[in-house]
């Protein structure tokens, strides 16, 4: 008798570990799913400074003829600084490209994964790019009509486009370069 009482205790006792253990393993991911599929939860805010294109615009892999003649085979492969003007470049304009130069070089040694380029409605001065721009394809709407009519939606500013061509983000030409290069900085980090 007194075996078959010692018994129901230690069996109701496995039986709680058991299910505790239940619990543990199974708890979380039963919990992420209500979460996920619930639409109980969703992220405060994220984590980049620019904002998304959505949908992502996808540019044509055509070659870029540059202010002197250089071009740039396509427009894929590399992470690019895309800076588009839609008026005669001016002050501003000379700024946001001396902006994306500083961004580009603070990359360090991903500098090599980054590439710049100008479209706008007119070129700065010739002298004033070969001083201080060597690597930047500057081109003209005019002279890449494929481009430019890809592009028609974009306003002036700073965009981002990732390796496969797509315009993935937008950066408006009053920012300053720390929060573009945060976020070229993390993308660089997680595809290296």
């Amino acid at each position: 008798m007194n075996a078959t009482t010692d018994t129901a205790p230690s069996l109701l006792k496995s039986r709680l570990q058991l299910l505790a253990l239940a619990v543990v393993f199974f708890g979380p991911f039963l919990y992420a799913a209500w979460l996920f599929y619930g639409d109980n939860w969703v992220p405060p805010e994220t984590t980049n400074n620019g904002e998304l294109v959505d949908p992502p615009l996808q540019l044509p892999n055509i070659p870029v003829t540059a202010y002197n003649g250089d071009v740039d085979e396509a427009l894929r492969g590399l992470w690019t600084l895309f800076y588009v003007e839609r008026e005669a470049c001016g002050e501003q304009c000379r700024d946001s490209l001396v902006q994306i130069r500083q961004i580009r070089l603070a990359a360090g040694r991903d500098v090599d994964r980054i590439r710049r380029i100008y479209l706008g409605a007119t070129l700065p001065e010739t002298e004033w790019l070969d001083a201080g721009h060597k690597g930047l394809v500057a081109a003209r709407f005019a002279d890449n009509e494929t481009l430019a009519a890809t592009v028609e939606s974009l306003d002036t500013g700073y965009y981002l486009i990732d390796p496969v061509g797509q315009v993935m983000m937008r950066y408006d030409t009053s920012v300053e370069s720390k929060p573009l290069y945060k976020d070229l900085h993390r993308l660089l980090k997680l595809t290296r």
